[in-house]
């Protein structure tokens, strides 16, 4: 049987793996983006691949012309477009089409944190909460005024927010990131008062080591950078990205410096988050609600432990199959196909 991969993601890798140790007698075949995602499936034995993006028309052709039978979708819950585009072109050439899904994170306990629409009583409440407000057809779920709910009422916890779109998380970075401003001058006007101080003009007031001057640090790839770069102060955001030259010069092409672009291969453990967050003195983080095995966890308990604000995306709706279950259908089709 003839098995197309849509990879790039852990969860592709792994698959590959499984297949390549369940039998020798499938074709396997896993097309990954770039050159990083090609990387990532070194050395599994029986499985080649194609490397390069396709769209809707390059996926049906090269349907017919590797005569696949079974595509599986294991693309990151985000590439919402490229699902599309594989399920048209699965059903365009009668392929059947399988989707993987990432697991979610359940190792995260949200008691206690924060949402723009209130404070998360239990596990799983968010998304109650995000339910109650659809009417209000807001990207971000609005509530009770920031006062309403001071971090008193949460002991060692900073605000998590949650938001539908990158859009809306990069307005409320702004009003964040102005008011924090605001406040700096503020403070350093008054220190100039009592202490009869001067400033000389372009010089620019420096906030101490521990109140932070609200730098940012942006994991969402570099994809939805343009979003953030348009609307935030570039010398205050950091982007991380993955090591590859399109997604480094799609960071130069959006103004950012050298110096801000941390290019990386992730997972990310909680001490690399930390010390990310302590070198860029950073006091808000922007990550994908990306589920297991992202490093998503990582950087959620690494931002509590520093007291950084976390801006979340979140997950789009994903209703495909666990690995099990796509394993087990694979085995139902080929049984089937004989």
């Amino acid at each position: 049987m003839k098995i197309l991969i849509f990879g790039g993601t852990t969860e592709g890798r792994v698959l590959s793996e499984k297949l390549s140790k369940l039998n020798n007698e499938d074709s396997i075949i896993v097309s990954v983006a770039s050159d990083y995602g090609e990387e990532m499936l070194r050395g599994i034995e029986g499985v080649s691949v194609h490397v390069g993006r396709l769209d809707k028309e390059q996926m049906a052709a090269f349907f017919r012309n590797n005569r696949i039978e079974v595509v599986v979708d294991a693309t990151h819950p985000f590439a919402t477009e490229v699902t599309e585009n594989i399920k048209d072109a699965c059903s365009e050439t009668s392929v059947r089409y399988l989707r993987l899904r990432r697991a979610d994170d359940k190792s995260r306990d949200t008691s206690g944190i924060e949402t723009e629409s209130g404070i998360i009583s239990e596990s799983g409440a968010e998304a109650e909460l995000k339910s109650k407000n659809e009417s209000k057809k807001s990207g971000i779920n609005n509530g009770p005024d920031e006062d309403s709910f001071g971090t008193s009422e949460i002991p060692n916890k900073k605000r998590v927010l949650f938001f539908d779109t990158c859009e809306c998380a990069a307005e409320a970075l702004v009003g964040k990131t102005e008011a924090l401003i605001g406040e700096s001058q503020a403070l350093t006007g008054e220190s100039q008062a009592l202490t009869g101080e001067s400033t000389v003009m372009g010089s620019e007031p420096k906030a101490s080591a521990d109140s932070k001057e609200g730098n940012i640090l942006l994991t969402t790839g570099s994809k939805e950078l343009g979003i953030f770069a348009s609307k935030l102060d570039k010398k205050r955001l950091f982007v991380r990205v993955i090591p590859t030259e399109s997604s480094i010069e799609k960071c130069r092409s959006e103004g950012i410096e050298e110096s801000h672009i941390i290019a990386l291969k992730g997972p990310f453990s909680e001490e690399t988050n930390i010390e990310h967050i302590r070198k860029y003195n950073i006091k808000y983080l922007v990550t994908k609600e990306s589920g297991a095995g992202s490093g998503f966890s990582e950087k959620m308990s690494a931002a509590e432990k520093e007291g950084v604000e976390v801006f979340i995306i979140r997950r789009p709706g994903d209703t495909g199959m666990s690995m099990e279950e796509v394993i087990i259908s694979l085995k139902k089709i080929k049984n089937m196909s004989r």
